[in-house]
């Protein structure tokens, strides 16, 4: 039987992990860091949850405290906000994950289930906060993620065709992937199209396939419809098409039906499209640059990804995700101070999360030692 105990002051929140969690997991309930410590040596407990403003101490105390544990538990430290050089400390302190209050309480019954597989495995090393809920690689515990997060949970069980605004940079393929791995369409094939890169006279036969003798060196191949069938097909950059394209495409999506380029034979095709572009579609359609029938067999449903600047308390658990990706891939521990942390929180970011991508991975690879300093921090 797993153990997991619960450091928090507020008796409803043991009361209500109580009623949650699984009857293979055993709840062991501490309300003051000195009583925590207590229970971390008489208890051994597998994971403890650790909140930050306990009436005794601060959390972090308590986390330093174990340091030299032998078969150290999993720390997953909680807070009523994001604060960055808590979020520093606790990570530098051994600390699994960090989230911020408030949580969904399902999300965090997964947390622990997710941990405790994870040092079953053996593979309870230090890591960073948490890569985004249900395993997602959408990172961010801020309100405008909440509700990204809680909109592909409503949306991906529709086969309701999807646009995902937002400016470039800001993790559109990444919203568009997670709604097929949480629809019924997983296990068919996700196919991602940059449609701006398609040339316009190459678009009918990549799209919708072509025959032999359609056009010089044409042979017959199936088109991106076809090979998306059963599954999800991903238009970027839509707003970029030219208009006669859009044409071609708006029957499509309408009849479900596509025809090889050279051919007279339609055939069925079931794929759900989610369509993705960093312009105003409406500010396109009334400069008459994008059709208005298009835009609203798109726009059926829809996410809008606020841009990086606007969601600030997110930087601390991108970056260290980050880090701890680099870290993984070359053997070596590197970790921010915080008034590195405080300066990457002070740049208004205009690439979003691939710019902030490739900034800390500068920044690593231009510091020589374990610490990245506020000068290894480049923005150009």
């Amino acid at each position: 039987m797993w153990k997991v105990l619960l450091v928090d002051d507020e008796p409803k929140a043991h009361a209500l992990l109580a009623m949650l969690l699984p009857s293979e997991i055993k709840l062991v309930s501490c309300f003051t860091g000195n009583e925590a410590l207590a229970a971390i040596s008489r208890e051994k407990p597998d994971l403890v949850l650790l909140d930050i403003g306990l009436p005794d101490m601060n959390g972090l105390e308590v986390l330093r405290c174990t340091g030299c544990e032998t078969d150290r538990p999993v720390f997953i430290v909680v807070s009523g906000y994001c604060d960055t050089e808590i979020v520093v400390e606790a990570v530098k302190a051994g600390a699994a994950e960090y989230l911020v209050k408030p949580y969904r309480s399902k999300d965090m019954v997964e947390i622990i289930r997710r941990n405790l597989l994870l040092r079953a495995d053996g593979n309870g090393a230090r890591v960073s906060p948490s890569p985004g809920r249900d395993g997602w690689n959408l990172l961010g515990e801020s309100a405008a993620m909440r509700t990204i997060h809680r909109q592909i949970l409503s949306y991906a069980g529709s086969d309701g065709t999807v646009l995902i605004t937002g400016e470039s940079g800001t993790g559109k393929e990444l919203v568009a992937l997670a709604l097929h791995e949480h629809s019924g369409r997983v296990r068919g094939p996700f196919r991602a199209v940059n449609c701006g890169a398609v040339p316009e006279s190459l678009f009918e036969s990549e799209m919708f396939g072509s025959e032999r003798g359609a056009f010089t060196g044409a042979t017959t191949r199936a088109g991106v419809f076809e090979g998306s069938n059963g599954g999800t097909l991903f238009l970027d950059e839509i707003g970029e098409l030219p208009h006669p394209v859009q044409v071609k495409l708006l029957r499509v999506l309408e009849d479900k039906q596509v025809m090889h380029l050279g051919s007279l034979r339609t055939m069925s095709v079931d794929v759900r499209i989610i369509a993705a572009t960093n312009r105003d579609l409406r500010e396109s359609v009334r400069e008459g640059h994008f059709r208005s029938d298009l835009f609203y067999r798109l726009n059926v449903l829809h996410i809008g990804i606020p841009p990086l600047r606007d969601r600030r308390e997110d930087i601390p658990l991108l970056c260290y995700a980050f880090l701890r990706d680099f870290n993984g891939r070359n053997g070596v521990q590197k970790y921010l101070l915080s008034p590195s942390l405080r300066k990457l929180m002070e740049y208004p970011w205009p690439g979003n999360v691939r710019e902030l991508r490739n900034v800390i991975n500068r920044a690593y690879y231009l510091c020589d030692e374990d610490r990245i300093l506020p000068d290894h921090i480049q923005f150009e």
